[in-house]
């Protein structure tokens, strides 16, 4: 996964340069939120404070909006999208103000390390609640049709090569349209942007069973020479997911959007999905390293708090996402692993709208879990108890930073 350099000026903050205010091992508040009173004002940030965290709000549209070289733009095309950009900079900065001003009121005393990362928290989770939401039925066939081109996994992974592309992600499906069609589709666009950052989305989260997760398990079950479709692997994709030792269920957008390409042109004929459904489980698995847009550099490792579990990814450590996941898991007689999904989540991280999860990790989180119950050892069942050689066992996955 690609380093995701921009955040370097909010690393740099966090790491240093609040130490000469004495706030950088600041903690969040232990208690639940609270309206501000007269007696439980917000902390004044400093001068210096605020123009940092008013700094990276500034600087976050052009983080993650900027439109890169190597997308191939009609002329129409590059003036819209060079209008949509700017329209869409005012927007986002206006929405993290108002994201900022909504944390301060729910932790009134945070100091401003905190504030910072309850921020970044939320900006990351509301920019993948954009990208997975849908830009409506009548849009969800053509997409579809347009995700499953050859060409498309090459040319999305080329455009995030410095960093998150995220309009043109979405330029990509607007690019092929003419005339009134490609008018139409700008102005449902423009309608989603609004949408997202007036708080209009409705709260998601990340599709149960793991999109990624069922992806990458069916292809360890198609070299087993055990039945999955009949889209076969291609010898490229099957070296890159399944050529490490052990093999991983992830390994950059190349290759996890081609692995989605191969599982859902299988999967779609066999659970009978609509191209809407299918959409979604793509938006899902081909999410752009989401949580490199969290990472800063070596800030996470050195400040991340020790956990009672080693395997409890540092970036949720950081952001304190805390909670459980259950897995249902299907062990054979020999007592290995044939199958892990996830069933349930119970995740919580601080700076969230009421009501939203952590977005932006759950799938780092289902990685950890999945990694996890691998890596546990699982009794032999009792053999009265295998069901055609196998039985299935529920766990719950504790994840808690005390």
């Amino acid at each position: 996964m690609h380093a995701f350099r921009p955040w370097a000026r909010a690393a740099s903050f966090l790491a240093t340069g609040l130490l000469g205010f004495g706030l950088a091992s600041a903690q969040a508040p232990a208690t639940a939120p609270v309206a501000p009173t007269a007696a439980s004002a917000p902390a004044a940030l400093s001068a210096e404070e605020r123009r940092y965290i008013e700094g990276l709000i500034d600087d976050w549209p052009g983080m993650v909006i900027s439109l890169p070289a190597q997308l191939p733009l009609d002329a129409d095309m590059a003036a819209r999208a060079k209008t949509l950009t700017a329209e869409m900079e005012l927007l986002m900065k206006a929405a993290g103000r108002r994201w900022l001003q909504e944390i301060r009121a729910a932790h009134p005393q945070a100091s401003a390390p905190v504030t910072l990362l309850h921020l970044m928290a939320r900006m990351n989770d509301e920019l993948v609640a954009w990208l997975v939401s849908s830009p409506g039925a009548e849009r969800e066939a053509t997409e579809w049709r347009l995700a499953q081109h050859p060409g498309y996994c090459r040319l999305r992974s080329k455009l995030h090569e410095d960093g998150w592309a995220l309009l043109a992600d979405r330029l990509l499906f607007l690019m092929p349209l003419q005339g009134s069609e490609r008018d139409a589709a700008i102005a449902a666009e423009r309608q989603r942007w609004q949408r997202w950052l007036s708080g209009s989305l409705p709260a998601t989260s990340s599709p149960m069973p793991s999109p990624q997760l069922q992806a990458f398990q069916a292809a360890e079950r198609q070299r087993a020479d055990e039945p999955v479709g009949t889209r076969a692997m291609t010898p490229w994709l099957s070296r890159q997911v399944l050529g490490e030792r052990p093999p991983v269920p992830y390994g950059g957008l190349m290759v996890e959007c081609a692995l989605m390409q191969w599982w859902l042109a299988n999967e779609v004929p066999r659970a009978g999905l609509s191209p809407e459904a299918a959409m979604r489980l793509f938006r899902f698995g081909t999410l752009p390293a989401n949580e490199n847009l969290l990472l800063m550099a070596g800030e996470v490792r050195q400040r991340a708090r020790r956990a009672a579990a080693e395997d409890y990814p540092p970036i949720a450590q950081r952001f304190e996402v805390t909670g459980a996941t259950e897995v249902a898991v299907v062990i054979d007689a020999a007592g290995r692993v044939r199958d892990v999904q996830i069933i349930r989540r119970t995740l919580q991280m601080p700076g969230l709208r009421p009501g939203h999860v952590p977005l932006a990790l759950e799938q780092t989180m289902d990685r950890a879990t999945f990694a996890r119950v691998r890596a546990m050892r699982h009794a032999k069942p009792d053999a009265s108890k295998l069901r055609q050689g196998v039985v299935s066992r529920q766990l719950e996955l504790l994840w808690n930073l005390d």
